[in-house]
């Protein structure tokens, strides 16, 4: 009784005076009673007239009134909070295979605990507070079931991280073992409840919501407690055995994704489990505080690990649209294990109440969807800069040799680095975030001179290599995998080629360098970054007239790739400084919005970037752009429905319409499907569309 005392003294000593703590006795035959005390000695003397043949649990909840012999605390009822407890199962599927792998997740938690608890089957850490947070409203309740809750995302994550899963226990009505009595689980194989560690230190309430490890979770839990608006398929409450052990299935092969498809997969995975959510197969809390604790475990950044749980919040959410039941009885396999061999998935392992549990079929066709659930886990297409850089995709900065093409990327990463506005005035993060430079053409020591003279953040921005000085080529896959484990390390929002001549092993001209961004392009979309990719135009383009697509250096592929294309010039060759900046591809933009795009900056190596200057008069004069798509018009409808782009730029001399003004209106026209390049190079009129 020596352990029973200890450990109820330890907990319930010197409780407020209107609050009361519970033991919950459960016999091996169901029966179940309550015990209300505010004497841990008396509670103890119950325990001693129990005897070893029942279950004796005590409450981490405290009540305000003495219950009756047939009713628990509840979560709404709860009066005030002692500890916070966990439940760290082992020697089972899926669990930490021995006591020591146990220890092992609670030693990794930031505090340690006061008591730890062998339970027959595993060990129960208890937290235990300097003393009792007793409730004073229902904001009392609210900020401790949001901590308990927290608490147990967190231990949850720490044991994902060490590969295992264990059991969730952060409800306010939550019962743990107490020492010194029997586990009769299992009336024919007894076991002790022993109390193992018994003199941690205690803890305050307001202290935990300090830690740094704890801040993820709280902001996981109270996003998922904010209420969202109903859909046409109300969410049930409720969960049955085929979705838990579908739920658990999902969460060992999420735990256990490789890098490169880890965005992908826990989209699936969400989107899959809210289908059972909306079936009533799962209650949604707890579905996602187990998909989110697999992302926890795969050992990146916290805000890499915040952006994947919006992601599987939205993922989940767009399933719950799609209800999907448990198939019928007879369509499950009778031998679990013989189940979990046949469709990679852990075998069952016996729930709390001795329930059998049964595994998923597996599914009869190919993962597929709907295109309003692709469109509803995408959701909107979200900017790192305003009509300039996507989030997710690759964009191109193109421009003559030493336009300022390095520079301006340059400040865009110091953009990122201190969440500052951008080069057009429009406004930044808010707060500093990472950039990535991979440098090609080895200016590292440029670099560092310009980001000296211009007071560039240079501790948020990484550079390859343990000196900054290392490079790579895009076709080789562990240069790859490092830039993506840099990214999710960092949580890295602008990756920056500088530039594509010297990242490439192989010949621009290669149309097989489309598939080599490709591989880029799905790490940007997976890591919801951007990626910058600085390009060279081609010998065909003097600078004289703003930048097209057609003129960079390459095969098209290149082009293709890109979602949005920044376009450098020189209008003014009398100052060489002033460069204007034009959207040369607008995928993502309106045809409208890729023209009103455009800024201007002047800038040298050692006074930095003014992008307080006006833009060329030429580059944004829409009636000499109105008046040469007029003429281009006219030119292709002479010429019996085409005509060389010579022959136009030759009429437009005769108007004193230069080639920029005529490019973009021609740019305007192809948008707009009014004209179009022939097989033979020319430009051709579509009548159907005139009018």
């Amino acid at each position: 009784m020596t352990e029973t005392r200890h450990h109820l003294e330890t907990l319930f000593a010197d409780l407020p005076d209107d609050l009361y703590g519970y033991l919950w006795v459960l016999s091996p035959g169901g029966t179940k009673t309550t015990r209300s005390f505010r004497d841990p000695d008396v509670a103890a003397g119950w325990v001693r007239e129990f005897g070893p043949g029942v279950n004796v649990y005590a409450g981490v909840s405290l009540s305000d009134r003495v219950l009756p012999a047939h009713e628990r605390v509840k979560n709404e009822t709860a009066a005030g909070l002692v500890a916070l407890g966990g439940d760290v199962d082992f020697g089972k599927r899926g669990c930490p295979r021995d006591e020591a792998a146990a220890r092992g997740i609670i030693a990794a938690m930031p505090l340690p605990p006061t008591l730890v608890v062998a339970s027959g089957h595993g060990l129960q850490p208890w937290w235990i507070f300097n003393e009792a947070w007793g409730f004073t409203d229902d904001d009392d309740r609210e900020m401790a079931s949001l901590l308990s809750a927290a608490w147990q995302r967190l231990l949850l994550a720490t044991a994902a991280a060490h590969g295992y899963t264990i059991d969730a226990v952060g409800d306010l009505a939550r019962v743990l073992r107490v020492a010194g009595t029997v586990n009769v689980k299992d009336p024919a194989a007894p076991v002790p409840v022993q109390l193992l560690d018994g003199d941690g230190p205690r803890c305050n309430p307001e202290d935990l919501y300090h830690l740094p490890e704890l801040f993820p979770h709280l902001e996981a839990e109270e996003a998922a407690r904010r209420p969202r608006a109903d859909t046409t398929t109300p969410t049930p409450t409720g969960g049955g055995r085929y979705g838990e052990a579908a739920l658990a299935s999902e969460v060992a092969q999420l735990a256990a994704t490789p890098p490169g498809v880890r965005n992908n997969a826990a989209r699936d995975a969400a989107f899959r489990m809210g289908r059972l959510v909306a079936g009533g197969e799962l209650a949604e809390k707890p579905t996602l505080d187990a998909l989110n604790a697999a992302v926890a475990g795969w050992g990146v950044d916290q805000r890499a690990v915040r952006k994947t749980a919006g992601t599987i919040k939205r993922a989940l959410e767009a399933g719950e649209r799609l209800p999907r039941c448990a198939p019928p009885r007879a369509a499950i396999v009778a031998d679990p294990d013989q189940q979990a061999a046949a469709h990679g998935a852990a075998p069952e392992r016996d729930s709390e109440d001795g329930e059998e549990t049964v595994q998923p079929p597996a599914p009869s066709l190919p993962y597929h969807t709907t295109a309003a659930h692709m469109a509803e886990v995408i959701g909107e297409q979200e900017w790192l800069w305003p009509r300039w850089l996507p989030v997710g995709h690759i964009s191109l900065m193109a421009a003559k040799r030493g336009v300022g093409k390095s520079a301006l990327a340059l400040w865009l990463e110091n953009c990122v680095a201190t969440g500052g506005p951008w080069p057009d005035g429009s406004p930044g993060a808010g707060e500093p975030g990472y950039a990535l430079h991979i440098e090609t053409e080895g200016f590292q020591g440029g670099h560092r001179e310009r980001m000296m003279a211009w007071g560039v953040d240079m501790e948020q921005i990484i550079y390859l290599g343990e000196d900054g000085m290392a490079s790579l080529t895009l076709e080789d896959p562990k240069a790859l995998q490092a830039v993506q484990a840099l990214a999710s390390h960092y949580c890295v929002k602008l990756i920056v080629i500088d530039a594509l001549r010297r990242a490439t092993k192989g010949d621009e001209n290669d149309s097989r360098l489309a598939s080599i961004l490709a591989d880029w392009q799905n790490l940007a979309r997976d890591m919801r970054c951007c990626i910058l990719l600085l390009h060279h135009m081609g010998k065909g383009y003097d600078g004289t007239r703003p930048p097209l697509l057609d003129d960079l250096r390459g095969t098209s592929g290149i082009g293709d790739v890109a979602r949005s294309a920044l376009g450098l010039w020189v209008p003014d060759p009398t100052r060489p400084g002033a460069v204007s900046v034009l959207q040369m591809k607008a995928s993502l933009l309106s045809a409208e919005e890729a023209e009103e795009a455009g800024f201007a900056f002047e800038w040298d190596p050692l006074g930095g970037l003014d992008f307080d200057i006006p833009q060329p008069a030429e580059a944004h004069d829409e009636n000499l752009t109105d008046l040469a798509e007029k003429l281009i018009v006219e030119i292709i409808r002479a010429n019996a429905g085409t005509a060389q782009r010579a022959e136009i730029l030759k009429a437009g001399e005769g108007r004193d319409l230069g080639r920029g003004p005529l490019d973009r209106a021609a740019k305007r026209l192809k948008e707009r499907g009014v004209i179009t390049k022939t097989p033979d190079g020319k430009w051709g009129l579509l009548e159907r569309r005139m009018g």
